[in-house]
C-alpha cells in the first residue's frame, strides 16, 4: 500500500507569506480602526432601521417617535467612549503587524503596540457594562412613559472576555521581558 506523501508546507511559511499575511492584517486593524467610530456614528444618527433594535433592547418600544436628533446625539456620545477605544486598540495593534511585515515583529515598538492593544482589551470588556448602564439609564430618562430604570448586563461572556483579554496582557508582557532580556545579553556580549 503506498503511502502519499506529506504535502510541502515551505511554501505557506515562508517569509514572503507571512509579510503578506502581516500586511493584510495590518490593513484590516487600519479598516477596522476607521470604521469603529464610523459605524456607531451611522448607527445613531443614520437611518432609523439602524437604531431601532438597539432602542427596542433598551426601551422595550416598538414605537420610537420620541427618539430624536439630541437623543440621537447623547446615545451616541455615550457608546462613542468604546467605539473610540476600540479604534485605538486596532491602531496600536496595527503597528504592531507593520513592524512583523518588516522582519521587526520582536522590537521594542511592535511589543509596545502589541501590549498597548492588549491593555485595551482589557479596558474595553470594564467600560463595556457601564457603558450599556448608562446607554440605558439615558434613553430610559429620555423616553416618555415611566422611564427611569436601567440595565445592567454583565455574564460570564464578560468574564471569558476579561479572562481572554489578560491572556493577551500577559503574553504581552512576556515578550516584551524578553526582548529586555536579549537586548541586555546582547549589549553584554
Amino acid at each position: 500500500m503506498n503511502n502519499p506523501a506529506p504535502p510541502d508546507l515551505s511554501d505557506f511559511a515562508s517569509p514572503s507569506t507571512g509579510h503578506r499575511l502581516a500586511w493584510f492584517l495590518a490593513g484590516l486593524c487600519a479598516l477596522g480602526a476607521v470604521a469603529s467610530p464610523v459605524l456607531n456614528l451611522v448607527v445613531w444618527l443614520g437611518p432609523e432601521a439602524l437604531h431601532a433594535q438597539p432602542l427596542q433592547r433598551f426601551t422595550g418600544q416598538a414605537d420610537m417617535s420620541w427618539f430624536d436628533f439630541p437623543i440621537a446625539l447623547g446615545a451616541t456620545a455615550i457608546t462613542s467612549v468604546n467605539a473610540l477605544l476600540l479604534a485605538y486598540g486596532l491602531w496600536r495593534l496595527r503597528g504592531f503587524f507593520i513592524c512583523s511585515a518588516t522582519d521587526r515583529a520582536f522590537s521594542i515598538p511592535a511589543l509596545t503596540g502589541f501590549r498597548a492593544f492588549a491593555w485595551i482589551l482589557v479596558s474595553l470588556v470594564i467600560v463595556r457594562p457601564f457603558e450599556l448602564a448608562a446607554l440605558s439609564a439615558f434613553l430610559s430618562w429620555c423616553e416618555p412613559g415611566e422611564g427611569g430604570s436601567v440595565i445592567v448586563d454583565l455574564g460570564t461572556h464578560d468574564l471569558a472576555m476579561l479572562f481572554f483579554a489578560l491572556v493577551f496582557v500577559s503574553v504581552a508582557h512576556v515578550l516584551q521581558q524578553a526582548v529586555r532580556q536579549r537586548d541586555e545579553l546582547d549589549a553584554f556580549v
